[in-house]
Parts: structure tokens; sequence; C-alpha cells
């Protein structure tokens, strides 16, 4: 019963720090450190890129200890939940210490936030209250489309997506798919 209280715990408080995250990586940024579309629906000069770039750059590395020291105090409340018996005190220590740190770094978060957008027009700023607004209908809309009350939109597909599709249904199917003479292996 013990192992199994433990482990629900566990998985709530896992849940709960990796919530921190936003859309990106667990920090929040872009994948792949992109601004392809951002750049676009904004009309972010390369100079604005740039200035995001740095300033993005000396927030990870100023938070990095904060969340390096989560990272360990995650650990010790999984090792102390795997024991038999667990430590009742030191698991709430650990939580309280987690959540102190979580808020923490949600403040610094608000903060980094700010200085990010002064290197935006006041038009741009405006734009990104948008962008929240769509960010807050992303369910609904994902839940509409499964329901085929939307159509959601098509991706654009690489030629090299297409040509690996060729390739995998053609492993699939055998010769009766179309196939270019070579595809390109994968890197």
């Amino acid at each position: 019963m013990k192992t199994v209280l433990a482990t629900m715990a566990l998985l709530v408080l896992s849940g709960t720090v990796m919530g921190q995250a936003g859309p990106g990586d667990r920090a929040g940024r872009p994948r792949g450190g992109g601004f392809g579309e951002l750049k676009e629906q904004l009309s972010l000069t390369d100079t604005q890129i740039e200035s995001l770039k740095a300033l993005l750059k000396a927030q990870r590395e100023a938070l990095k200890p904060q969340v390096l020291e989560l990272a360990q105090l995650g650990r010790q409340l999984r090792e102390e939940l795997q024991k038999d018996p667990v430590d009742a005190a030191r698991v709430s220590r650990l939580r309280a210490e987690i959540q102190a740190g979580k808020n923490a770094l949600q403040a610094v978060r608000s903060q980094d936030r700010q200085q990010l957008r002064s290197v935006l027009s006041p038009d741009q700023v405006a734009m990104l209250a948008k962008f929240e607004e769509a960010l807050g209908l992303q369910q609904a809309a994902r839940q509409a489309a499964a329901l085929g009350l939307i159509e959601a939109p098509r991706r654009a597909r690489t030629a090299r997506q297409v040509l690996q599709n060729r390739f995998n249904q053609r492993q699939r199917f055998g010769a009766a798919v179309a196939q270019p003479a070579s595809v390109p292996p994968r890197p």
C-alpha cells in the first residue's frame, strides 16, 4: 500500500515539476531555436532576433543553477518515496522546497518575459496578446478537429518527407507503390 501511495505521489509531483515548461522545450523556448513563423507573424527584424537570442542565452545560463537544484530535489524526493518506510516529514520538506523553487523560477521567468518584450515594438507586443488568446483555445480547437467539426490545418511537408514516406510505403507494400530511383539516407 505504501508503495502504491508513494508511486502516486511521485507521478503527481513529477507532473507538476514538468508542468512548469511552456510550449517548446522544457524552458518554453521554441524547439530548434528557430524564429521562422514568429519572425513572419511579428515582422521581426534581424537585429531584434539577434537581441532575443542573446537575451534567451543569458537567461538560460542565469537559471541553470536553480533548474539543476530543482532536479536534485526531485531526485531526492523520488529516492525518499522509494524507501520503506517513507519519512513523511522529509517528503513534506522536499515538496515544500520544490514548490518554493518553482515559485522562484516563475517569478524570474516573468521578469525575463518583460525583458524579452522590451525588444519588441508596441505593435508587436499587441500581437502577442492574440497569440496568448490562441494558445488558450488550442485544446478546444484540437477537440473540435478530432470530432470533425473543423478541419485541422495541414502541415507543409518537405520534399525529403515526401520521399521518405514513399520509401516507407514501398517497404510495407512492395513495388506496387511508385518510387523514385533513390531516396537519400536519413541523417
